[in-house]
């Protein structure tokens, strides 16, 4: 059973590189798309290291993909489809620069192995989280610039970012909303990040040629990245294999990822968490931790 890492990543070539070669594996292969506001010189040794490898192929079109922006799914999309170059792929699973694989490789092979065919993806029906309703109902702009930036240095961007935000209240308290096509299916949502079969990445990229209506209605929509392939997906004949679980450990103490530590240890030795993330610098002590376990866990 080979599988396909997609990275989406804004750090550096060497920070890519170093972890294509934590998973490197004969059954491994890897997409990177490098944000586009990342600078790396085409001279980039760790950006050449990259390239000599057959393992490995890169997004050539790059996109500014800022937080919360559609544009993360269009990423994704070129993601999957540049993954489709390689032969004989089971799984393709979604990953950014701040994840890192918590099990053995042989556990990980073991675990798709005893669950191969199902669809590793979280996925909640969208009415009960009243957050995300708001999300899709009325205008975001986050692919123009970065509204939680609060140092916008250009005046217009600025003056733009106060305008957006007059008009998203204004939306919302006078009950406006964008459209929805009757045919619009269920939404759900759930976690950005996933480990999907290649039939079904497959199946989603033909769906979404057929219906660039589809598509179209998550443009200007706030974090479309964690709705977009749960309502595609839970419309199809897909959502019978979702297993309700991403593989993923990612804590939550406010509205955003926390940088993990030895204090959530317990939480990712759970047997069905695979990747954690957000892991940096001050995630060393957990890392160490759980490459000794590595060995433990096989199979």
């Amino acid at each position: 059973m080979n599988h396909c890492f997609l990275l989406m990543t804004h750090f550096s070539a060497k920070s890519a590189y170093d972890q294509v070669l934590e998973l490197m594996n004969e059954k491994h292969f890897f997409v990177i798309h490098f944000d586009r506001k990342t600078n790396i010189p085409p001279n980039d040794p760790f950006l050449l290291q990259l390239q000599s490898l057959p393992c490995v192929r890169l997004v050539r079109d790059r996109l500014n993909v800022q937080w919360g922006s559609y544009a993360t799914v269009e990423a994704t999309l070129r993601l999957i489809r540049e993954a489709f170059h390689f032969s004989n792929i089971s799984y393709f699973h979604l990953i950014s620069g701040q994840c890192r694989h918590v099990k053995s490789i042989g556990y990980i092979h073991a675990y798709f192995s005893t669950h191969a065919g199902e669809e590793f993806i979280q996925s909640v029906d969208m009415d009960t989280i009243p957050d995300f309703l708001s999300r899709f109902a009325i205008f975001h702009w986050h692919d123009y610039y970065n509204l939680r930036s609060t140092r916008l240095k250009d005046v217009t961007l600025r003056r733009l970012s106060k305008i957006s935000r007059v008009v998203q209240k204004t939306m919302a308290l006078v009950g406006l909303r964008r459209r929805t096509p009757e045919w619009f299916p269920n939404r759900y949502v759930g976690s950005a990040w996933w480990s999907l079969t290649a039939e079904c990445c497959r199946y989603m990229l033909a769906f979404i040629k057929e219906n660039p209506a589809f598509v179209q209605r998550f443009k200007y929509t706030q974090l479309a990245d964690e709705m977009f392939f749960q309502t595609l997906i839970m419309q199809s004949r897909f959502r019978e294999r979702v297993a309700g679980r991403n593989l993923r450990f990612i804590s939550f103490k406010t509205r955003h990822a926390e940088e993990l530590t030895m204090a959530h240890a317990l939480e990712v030795s759970g047997r069905d968490i695979l990747f954690a993330r957000k892991i940096t610098r001050g995630s060393e002590a957990l890392m160490a931790f759980v490459r000794e376990r590595a060995v433990e866990v096989v199979g």
